[in-house]
């Protein structure tokens, strides 16, 4: 059922007036975090009703009755001495000065209690896979250098984190929270699913490789141009932003920096050198071109680099050099 303005008008109202249940103020705390607008309605209605409270300050307060009862409780301590106060005009300005300010605070407390932005807290895997747990449950396992960045509590009517580099995301389903991921000028948004991005692909495009459920891919504040994705497709953000494609995903390593699996079926060595590059975090390079075009069908599970190159060496009699950071192959190509 639709509920119009004048409903939620009525609800600021309350609020203010301190009347709102807390049911009332978590039903509003979701509209005014809903949309822009309603925050601006929001803070117009605050603003009036501050304004409407120094009005009733100004011409209803009998301020110098309000003093006398300050002198008499005063008069009637246990100060030893009471000093005079020669500018009396001045302390009752003061006084009014003092219950304005009192009354424009109020609002501004609550406005903040209940609906500023939760502090933040950013994570950054340095130099190895990292795994995160965030507030409502939802799993992250972020790539080594990727940093992500999310609220200490989810509030309002979305779920949105930040991501800077590659992420595996294991969303808990809340359909009255849809859970976004922003990456720059694109967001993700899902209501609970599993899916891989990475915005530092290879020719420095962004990558969203769905693994169950659904997610749309869009342009910040472009929604009507989003890209849905099912189970197995993925789609694709080139470096200008200038569009998003979709695809069938036929990468079947996409994951190998969180799994350690591999499948190279025919797979040209030069290539997969690169994935085992990725995924292990260490340089490996061709010596001489000629070893590159050479192709592997292989499946590794787990096993160290050290192990995965001497299966290689082995099979395409390669020569392999340790340098210390890394690996330099070399060998005489294949026919």
């Amino acid at each position: 059922m639709e509920i119009n303005e004048t409903y939620y008008i009525d609800l600021i109202t309350s609020y203010f007036s301190g009347e709102a249940s807390e049911d009332d103020i978590r039903f509003l705390e979701a509209w005014v975090s809903a949309d822009a607008a309603h925050t601006k309605i929001f803070e117009e209605h605050s603003r009036t009703w501050s304004l409407l409270q120094r009005e009733k300050i100004e011409t209803r307060t009998d301020v110098d009755a309000e003093w006398k009862k300050i002198q008499g409780k005063v008069a009637t301590s246990h100060s030893p001495s009471i000093i005079p106060l020669p500018f009396r005009g001045g302390w009752v300005g003061a006084f009014r000065i003092a219950a304005l300010i009192l009354l424009l605070l109020i609002p501004t407390f609550f406005i903040y209690r209940h609906f500023a932005a939760a502090p933040m807290v950013q994570v950054t895997a340095e130099n190895s896979v990292r795994e995160i747990i965030l507030p409502d449950g939802s799993g992250i396992t972020l790539n080594a250098g990727s940093t992500l960045a999310y609220p200490e509590k989810f509030k309002g009517s979305t779920r949105e984190v930040k991501l800077s580099g590659e992420g595996y995301f294991k969303v808990t389903r809340n359909e009255d929270m849809p859970f976004i991921v922003s990456c720059g000028e694109v967001r993700v948004k899902v209501l609970g699913t599993q899916f891989n991005v990475n915005t530092k692909a290879l020719r420095g495009t962004m990558e969203v490789v769905l693994t169950s459920g659904k997610v749309s891919v869009y342009f910040k504040e472009q929604t009507p141009g989003q890209v849905i994705l099912d189970p197995g497709e993925k789609a694709e953000i080139p470096a200008d932003f200038s569009g998003i494609s979709k695809s069938v995903n036929e990468d079947p390593n996409y994951m190998s920096w969180k799994t350690l699996h591999f499948v190279f079926v025919n797979t040209p060595l030069s290539q997969a050198l690169a994935t085992l590059s990725a995924a292990y975090h260490r340089p490996i390079r061709l010596k001489q071109n000629n070893p590159g075009s050479c192709r592997i069908t292989a499946t590794f599970d787990k096993q160290s680099l050290e192990s995965v190159l001497n299966v290689l060496k082995a099979t395409l009699d390669l020569q392999i050099s340790n340098t210390g950071s890394g690996f330099e192959i070399s060998g005489n190509g294949c026919n």
